[in-house]
């Protein structure tokens, strides 16, 4: 069950390559990521791990179980409830209940869905998970939102601001974590998307904080409660999936190959401002069916950061996540021989 209390990761060694099938090649773990460096295996039954390429087993209530289901209903329900009791009462402390939960519960089951495929607990501990997520969320939101305001006074401000919220929003999203990788903290790949993911969380719960207390006014608990939640869910997802994508191409790029902005990093950095403020754009435009696009740009944004962040699975967790979330596609480099390719298992860290 995933969480994120601190765990033994996976030393350097070779394990059985994911990228290959047959099991008959295995690739180096550096301890914080694949290597391009690959030999063939001397005994191609045998893995680092149980083999994956049995059939996937889904369950299809097994969701029931996993704590990201669980903690995202908690947070439904208690805010269902704080709600329905500041309706009937008005009293401050139900409104703080549902504010609280609304803002926490989406940020929260999805980072702990990510850990269940990554085991972030191996790199880095909650704390700093927490901190990030209340200190990056707070300047961030704080930033885009001076920002934001700064671009409507220009003129056409409203059509500059849809333009580059994507831009400022991004990169606000990532300013703690790129300051603290700066200072040398959370250079592990893993450990660095754990923070970029905790960051744009903070940012989710903060804009839910706002659209909630704007909204408690509205005529209609339930219609309030469905914006709230389940729009907030998507909301969340979609600025978490965003900010992560370029955190999981850029930290791990940056670990192998060394500090510089390759294709690969520009790519994943235009794609989701890009698609910021695309979504931004089109939630602004007052046509029928146009808004129901933006669970469409939802998807595309999860895709896109699932493809990047697979690529950090350890050998460890392989056999146990869905097909989706195994790295099918590594550069390699054919080793003949494990004496020379040990000089590979460890990467520049930056």
């Amino acid at each position: 069950m995933g969480s994120l209390r601190r765990r033994e990761s996976m030393p350097a060694d070779y394990y059985a390559d994911p990228c290959d099938p047959s099991v008959r090649r295995r690739r180096a773990w550096d301890g914080e990521a694949w290597t391009k460096a690959v030999m063939p295996a001397s005994d191609p039954d045998t893995g680092a791990y149980p083999p994956w390429q049995a059939p996937w087993r889904h369950h299809p209530f097994g969701f029931l179980g996993h704590r990201p289901f669980q903690v995202l209903a908690a947070s439904i329900l208690a805010a269902a409830a704080s709600l329905w009791g500041y309706a009937v009462t008005g009293r401050t402390p139900f409104l703080a209940v549902s504010v609280a939960a609304s803002a926490t519960g989406a940020p929260a089951a999805f980072g702990l869905f990510v850990d269940r495929r990554l085991r972030f607990g191996q790199v880095v501990g909650i704390r700093p998970v927490l901190f990030v997520a209340l200190l990056g969320g707070a300047v961030a939101y704080g930033l885009a939102w001076v920002l934001e305001g700064g671009l409507n006074r220009v003129p056409h401000g409203a059509t500059v601001e849809l333009i580059l919220v994507g831009p400022v929003e991004e990169s606000a999203k990532l300013l703690v974590p790129l300051v603290l990788y700066a200072l040398g903290r959370y250079r592990d790949p893993r450990a660095g998307l754990a923070i970029a993911l905790a960051s744009a969380g903070g940012v989710a719960g903060f804009e839910t904080i706002g659209y909630e207390l704007a909204a408690v006014h509205e005529p209609h608990a339930g219609d309030v409660l469905a914006s709230l939640e389940f729009d907030r869910l998507f909301a969340a997802v979609l600025h978490m999936t965003l900010t992560g994508l370029v955190a999981a191409v850029a930290w791990r790029n940056w670990h192998l190959e060394g500090v510089h902005l390759d294709k690969e990093v520009w790519g994943a950095i235009l794609f989701s401002m890009a698609l910021h403020s695309l979504n931004d754009i089109l939630n602004s435009v007052d046509v029928p069916h146009v808004g129901s696009s933006w669970y469409l740009i939802v998807a595309a944004s999860y895709i896109a950061f699932r493809y990047a962040a697979c690529r950090l699975t350890p050998p460890d967790a392989i056999a146990e996540v869905p097909p989706a979330w195994r790295p099918a596609k590594l550069a390699s480099d054919l080793v003949l021989g494990a004496p020379g390719a040990q000089r590979q298992l460890v990467g520049p860290s930056g």
